[in-house]
């Protein structure tokens, strides 16, 4: 994920992968905690790409951090995070 912080992407591509990242993020709850750990994975990317180079509006850091602790509270395995 270097490629990310290192801004080897446009600002338009970084937005565009948060903005699916989000949409997978708060899909359909059938997908369990296997997507999810990824997602949040990617997010966290995203979001460091924000706090080096920022262009979230305050609006969509909110967003995001609501959605990825909103997936965490429903988290029921926690084998991933070992």
């Amino acid at each position: 994920m270097l490629w990310l912080r290192t801004i080897n992407c446009t600002k338009k591509t970084i937005r565009t992968l948060q903005s699916r990242l989000m949409q997978d993020l708060n899909g359909p709850e059938d997908q369990g905690d296997t997507c999810g750990h990824s997602l949040l994975f990617l997010l966290s990317e995203v979001a460091r790409v924000d706090r080096l180079h920022p262009f979230m509006t305050p609006a969509q850091r909110t967003a995001l951090a609501n959605a990825a602790a909103e997936f965490m509270l429903h988290i029921t395995g926690l084998s991933r995070f070992r």
